[in-house]
């Protein structure tokens, strides 16, 4: 987290997470992306989580889904999702490596190595270990069960912006979307 408030290519990171804070930026066009794409429904719960407690790490009551603040929310959280990712994908003037975060949870050394890979970084062996005896650890939100807060409609919703997404991923030569169920 250190990096995140850096400029992009000031050289003190390789990957710099940013939600699309720097989008506009003209550096940022021509820098090579590395784009995190997460299935809505799970990132949007993460994300109420954390802006619910400003803690990457605090649960909170399960009812806090079932308000209208949650629910005020899904909108400005997916119009964000849809325009980052098709943002990244169409607007850069520069190599984009896309990313699926199940499969990097799935297989995060493969993963990591193919992203080096595309940034033209040698691979470090320890680095990688440093990573494999870190998967679990206090930055991770203990708890979490399977439910769905979403309306209908906001499945549809999600529903159909995954899709635009996805055909546009495809369409770019990129691997398609892994299948997101939107009731989580």
């Amino acid at each position: 987290m250190l990096g995140e408030l850096a400029e992009p290519d000031d050289g003190r990171t390789l990957v710099q997470k940013t939600h699309g804070r720097f989008f506009n930026s003209t550096t940022l066009a021509t820098v090579p992306a590395v784009l995190l794409i997460r299935n809505p429904a799970k990132a949007f719960i993460s994300l109420f989580k954390f802006r619910t407690t400003s803690s990457q790490v605090t649960q909170i009551s399960y009812q806090l889904f079932n308000t209208s603040k949650f629910h005020q929310l899904v909108p400005e959280y997916l119009k964000k999702w849809e325009m980052v990712a098709m943002d990244s994908l169409l607007e850069k003037n520069a190599p984009v490596h896309l990313v699926y975060y199940e499969r990097l949870n799935e297989d995060p050394i493969s993963t990591l190595r193919g992203i080096l890979a595309f940034l033209g970084v040698p691979e470090d062996e320890r680095r990688l270990n440093c990573t494999r005896t870190h998967l679990k650890g206090p930055y991770k939100r203990e708890g979490n069960r399977e439910f769905n807060p979403f309306t209908t409609e906001e499945q549809l919703l999600m529903t159909q912006a995954v899709k635009r997404v996805n055909q546009t991923v495809q369409l770019l030569g990129y691997q398609p979307l892994p299948h997101y169920s939107i009731i989580t």
